[in-house]
């Protein structure tokens, strides 16, 4: 299951891309884990079903971008060049997943992850809850 699957209904549009990016965030660590094996011991099924996920996974780019359309200034600008940036380096990964190149699909991995964290950070400067809650 992607990203995209089993939103809670009835969210708001904002808490559902937000609910969906918690969620790809997660899954993409089980990912990264997954692949801390050897390459002989990844099968090709395996190497597919990632290929798949990273389709949907591209799918947070929008949620992303959605997000960022309620920042302001400096802060909406770097998070939409990010989430646009974001999306094109998650459809580079195919060629690693094609290839069975496990380091390339690992340096992939963590820069999709710094990223999505780069986006975090960008999420907690916009917003205007104050850190002590």
């Amino acid at each position: 299951a992607g990203p995209a699957a089993a939103e809670l209904p009835g969210l708001p549009p904002g808490a559902l891309q937000f609910q969906r990016l918690l969620r790809a965030r997660r899954q993409w660590d089980e990912v990264g884990a997954a692949y801390g094996r050897s390459a002989d011991e990844i099968g090709d099924a395996e190497w597919e079903g990632t290929r798949a996920f990273i389709r949907s996974f591209y799918k947070v780019g929008e949620d992303m971008e959605f997000l960022a359309g309620g920042m302001k200034g400096e802060t909406k600008t770097k998070a939409v060049q990010l989430s646009r940036d974001f999306r094109r380096f998650v459809r580079s990964l195919d060629k690693p997943l094609i290839d069975k190149d496990l380091d390339g699909f690992r340096k992939g991995h963590a820069q999709a992850k710094s990223m999505v964290e780069g986006f975090f950070a960008l999420l907690e400067e916009a917003s205007d809850i104050p850190e002590e809650i």
